[in-house]
């Protein structure tokens, strides 16, 4: 088969031809007065929400916690401890004997 010439306004290649798409139009508007400049520049300030709350309580919770736990160990530390005591039979001794009987029920019951 015949390859045919491309005409002078077609391309060589046989990829499909991408539509150009027109410019767009910049629009250039008046500069901003100083006053609106100032209302840009600053970030605006984040209200106080329920999370604001739950952190304060957590915060008062968690210094009431230091205060108790700040009285506790001064007040430990007033006393001294004393020290353990402890009796342990000797050894090769008998545990003592379980009685016999039962003991007798109480009347009434």
């Amino acid at each position: 088969m015949a390859r045919r010439k491309p005409a002078d306004d077609e391309d060589d290649d046989d990829a499909p031809k991408k539509k150009k798409k027109p410019a767009r139009k910049v629009v250039v508007e008046d500069e901003p007065e100083d006053d609106d400049l100032e209302d840009y520049s600053k970030p605006k300030k984040a209200g106080e929400n329920a999370y604001t709350g739950l952190l304060a309580i957590a915060f008062l919770g968690l210094a009431g916690a230091a205060v108790l736990l700040f009285l506790d160990f001064s007040e430990l530390s007033e006393k001294p401890i004393p020290a353990p005591t402890m009796t342990l039979p000797a050894l090769g001794a008998t545990a003592p004997a379980a009685p016999a009987t039962p003991p007798a029920p109480e009347p009434g019951n």
